[in-house]
């Protein structure tokens, strides 16, 4: 019976393709030189409608149709067609193949739960199509399952016993629409002068908080969480320069980011930011300075002590540079000095400096998942110096703008920053500096949103339009291509703490990269950074 039906498919095709044409033109010459005969045209007549349709066995995505069989030639074999059609609120959607049979029932899967079909069926005979048989809005599938719903996000993540090698990390608790258990994923990343580092492998937890081990002594850390039911996850929470781990030996963190500003020919303004320091303890400051005589560093002076993060420093020379270094102190302990040479050189006697004008407006360009160009109008100086720029970054998220980004310095127009988060908006500001004081800031907002990370598709591939064993099937995982290198990352369990590089063959099939696994009928998850 399958090589009926194959050779009665192929007789269908032929008629149906480019060949029909020469096919009526072989049967007007055969008729032209033969005379009519009855049998033949008894042959070639197309078979009747198919008679009731009625279905049976309904579930969610399948069901059984049958009909009563049309009628044919004598002699001959009918095949059928079977074709669906879904009702979207009551609204008739295009037909679609379901079914070639030479039976007169057929079971057809993959349907919509609870969805309303159309059903027609028509007959062939020796390549020859009857009248469709047709019954309307014939069966609604019934309702499956509801599709699972992802988790909340997880509540403002909170820091706490911050130590040289460890963090509590806390955040509030998610919640899900399906009443599933929820268990949570937290990552660290670390800052390394400012520029994010890849994210830690994943640790997992159904508390609302975890004490994070093996961290570095007087690191900058991000800190991301996310929910999951075992099936779906949350989006990722993310907090930004979350915390600093404290020195080895439980000492104060090193200050970061020197900067000088009102700079006269006998004094500066120099301001720094905080350090970390042991819970409760009062944090204070040394401040040093040593002057350039001709470029060679002279010897460290005092130049004050004090519990605020800025000190204005008086007495010194005029044309001249000057380093500075300042440390913390908390529980008679002291920390590293942090260092910046050749911050400022004082105005000769006599000279008012006049700050740099305001950078020209703000541009972005090249705006990717995790980088962005940024650029910008260049600035003047009144007074003929030099002059640098500060960029500055931050994210807005749900419309909040959180704090701003570690400054980065540049004496271009232009600046790719890197490290950013995907879908998400951000602010920029870039003001200008000739080294002793600073124009005001030019701030756009809401200045781009970074792309989305490419989202992975899989399917089953099927080269025949039977269902290969299971040796033969393959699974395939698929991504866009982008500029930047991506690495697929696969797991077994989505609230495992690791997930495994793919190793394999990485293709490039048009604007998409994909791999081909086989289909062994194991549950596993992939993800793409």
């Amino acid at each position: 019976m399958k090589n009926a039906v194959s050779h009665w498919r192929g007789a269908r095709l032929l008629l149906r393709g480019h060949w029909l044409p020469k096919a009526l033109g072989l049967c007007a010459a055969a008729l032209a030189c033969h005379p009519f005969d009855g049998t033949a045209a008894e042959a070639n007549r197309p078979p009747s409608s198919p008679g009731a349709i009625a279905v049976t066995e309904v579930t969610a995505t399948a069901a059984q149709i049958s009909w009563v069989p049309a009628t044919g030639p004598a002699g001959v074999t009918l095949v059928y067609d079977v074709d669906l059609r879904k009702r979207v609120e009551g609204a008739a959607q295009d037909w679609r193949p379901a079914k070639e049979t030479a039976g007169t029932s057929a079971a057809v899967a993959g349907l919509d739960a609870n969805t309303v079909y159309d059903v027609r069926v028509r007959a062939w005979a020796q390549g020859v199509a009857g009248p469709y048989a047709a019954r309307e809005a014939a069966f609604r599938t019934l309702a499956g399952p509801p599709a699972n719903r992802a988790p909340t996000l997880p509540g403002e993540i909170q820091i706490s016993e911050v130590g040289a090698r460890s963090a509590r990390v806390s955040w509030g608790a998610a919640t899900d629409p399906d009443g599933d258990a929820v268990a949570y994923l937290l990552c660290l990343r670390k800052r390394i002068e400012g520029v994010a580092q890849g994210w830690s492998a994943p640790q997992d937890t159904r508390a609302t908080t975890l004490v994070w081990e093996g961290l570095a002594a007087e690191g900058l850390y991000d800190v991301r969480v996310r929910a999951t039911d075992g099936k779906l996850p949350s989006d990722w929470l993310i907090k930004e320069n979350a915390f600093r781990s404290l020195p080895a030996g439980n000492g104060p963190g090193k200050p970061a980011s020197i900067t000088v500003t009102d700079i006269t020919a006998n004094s500066a303004r120099i301001a720094w930011e905080p350090s970390t320091a042991p819970a409760g303890a009062t944090v204070a400051y040394d401040l040093e300075l040593r002057s350039r005589l001709e470029g060679v560093a002279q010897g460290w002076k005092a130049a004050g002590e004090t519990t605020a993060t800025f000190k204005r420093v008086d007495g010194l020379a005029p044309s001249t540079t000057y380093d500075v270094r300042v440390r913390a102190w908390a529980k008679g302990t002291a920390g590293a000095w942090t260092v910046r040479e050749n911050a400022f050189r004082t105005l000769e006697a006599g000279q008012a400096n006049r700050a740099p004008s305001l950078p020209g407006p703000i541009e972005i360009a090249e705006v990717t998942a995790k980088s962005a160009r940024l650029a910008w109008g260049a600035s003047t100086d009144p007074d003929g110096d030099r002059v640098a720029y500060l960029v500055s970054l931050r994210k807005r998220i749900e419309g909040v703008a959180q704090d701003w980004l570690a400054a980065e310095d540049t004496r271009a127009t232009s600046l790719v920053w890197d490290g950013l988060a995907p879908s998400t908006v951000y602010d920029v500001r870039v003001r200008a500096s000739d080294g002793k004081t600073f124009s005001n800031w030019v701030i756009k907002e809401n200045a781009f949103t970074t792309t989305a990370l490419g989202r992975l598709t899989g399917f089953v591939e099927r080269p025949t339009t039977e269902l290969p064993p299971a040796d033969t099937r393959t699974m395939v995982v698929a991504w866009p291509a982008t500029a930047a290198p991506t690495v697929l990352e696969v797991t077994e369990d989505l609230a495992a703490p690791n997930w495994a590089k793919y190793d394999g063959e990485v293709e490039t099939d048009g604007n998409f990269r994909r791999v081909t696994l086989p289909a062994d009928g194991r549950l596993r998850f992939f993800r793409v950074r």
